[in-house]
């Protein structure tokens, strides 16, 4: 049986999770005016780390494969 509790339980965990939103929702719209980063645009440091990581891997990939046709002959 529901008691009057549980509902104003439920009732506060709802009020809790609006205001919740409504901050998150506040300081996305902050971030965008300040020109901060959001998930639209890239981050220009994390693209550049991930460029240079994508390279190495191809180099040592080449490596690798230059290594165990040398092994093979």
């Amino acid at each position: 049986m529901i008691s009057w509790k549980d509902v104003h339980v439920q009732a506060e965990i709802r009020k809790d999770r609006i205001a919740k939103a409504e901050q998150a929702r506040i300081i996305k719209a902050v971030k965008s005016e300040e020109g901060g980063p959001t998930k639209k645009e890239p981050n220009l440091l994390l693209l550049g780390v991930a460029t240079r990581l994508v390279k190495l891997g191809d180099a040592l990939r080449t490596r690798g494969i230059d290594l165990r046709l040398a092994n093979e002959g």
